[in-house]
């Protein structure tokens, strides 16, 4: 015989709950009537929570020190870049303007060391490290040097495209070929910029964008910043652009600066010495 058949919810009755307006039963696990939308007594359904990215007073300041700091650097590599184009255009140069420009430069990195320094200080409780930092440590390892290669190659071609459209002969570095005090300016040009620069814009700068958005995104706004803090070679803009991008998503991929700094160090080191290479 075929049993009535019952618009009521299936299931035990010690798992359900009957209404008192309609008299009709629902899923105990339930806030309101199925039926008619009444609220069960006791057992107000809860407001919806909507989550917002929220960032606390404390992270502000950080950050406002991260863009302070940034500004002082651009600032005094400008103010270097000037005083370089006010030397003597002698060639060879002589040994005292070299070793005035050398003073020059050594002065702009202590200060600029400094600077990251405070960054560090202040700014690093703030800008923690995202998650997912260093999930392929071993494929950014793998592709560091090949990078690096590929990273050289671009360099060199965009440069002679540069001078082919220009029509001009390209120069080259006037202090490291005048043979003064060129390990000083091997130090200068290698060492710090690959330790200071990483430090600022692959941790602070590159892991606070990443607190936010994406990782593509944080990457090429830290290369943008990159780019823009080396002032002295406007037309280099768009390949340290690239340079600072490839630099951010190997952090991203290794999971330490290790990574990029050895790079950095490399790359500055090979362009310098190929300046030196007799032509």
């Amino acid at each position: 015989m075929d049993e009535p058949i019952s618009d009521e919810p299936s299931g035990s009755p010690l798992n359900l709950a009957t209404c008192q307006r309609c008299s009709r039963q629902s899923p105990q696990s339930a806030d309101r009537c199925i039926y008619c939308g009444a609220v069960f007594p006791g057992r107000l359904a809860q407001p919806r929570v909507i989550r917002t990215s929220h960032v606390p007073e404390h992270t502000h300041r950080g950050v406002g020190w991260l863009f302070w700091i940034f500004t002082l650097i651009l600032i005094t590599n400008v103010g270097v870049s000037w005083f370089l184009r006010t030397q003597p255009d002698i060639k060879p140069l002589p040994e005292p303007v070299v070793r005035t420009a050398a003073v020059a430069l050594t002065t702009v990195e202590i200060i600029d060391t400094i600077l990251v320094l405070v960054a560090a200080i202040v700014c690093a409780r703030f800008i923690e490290v995202p998650s997912g930092i260093g999930q392929r440590r071993r494929l950014g390892w793998i592709l560091g040097l090949p990078l690096l290669a590929v990273l050289l190659l671009t360099n060199h071609g965009y440069h002679w495209l540069l001078l082919t459209i220009a029509d001009v002969e390209p120069e080259g570095d006037q202090l490291l070929q005048s043979g003064h005090h060129q390990m000083w300016l091997l130090a200068l040009m290698c060492i710090q910029p690959a330790i200071i620069e990483e430090l600022f814009f692959r941790r602070f700068v590159f892991d606070f964008f990443r607190a936010h958005t994406t990782v593509g995104t944080a990457a090429f706004a830290s290369a943008v910043m990159f780019a823009a803090a080396h002032t002295g070679g406007f037309l280099s803009i768009p390949y340290l652009a690239l340079f600072g991008f490839t630099m951010a998503w190997l952090r991203w991929l290794s999971g330490s600066l290790a990574l990029p700094i050895i790079l950095h160090f490399l790359h500055n080191l090979l362009i310098s010495l190929n300046e030196l290479a007799p032509t």
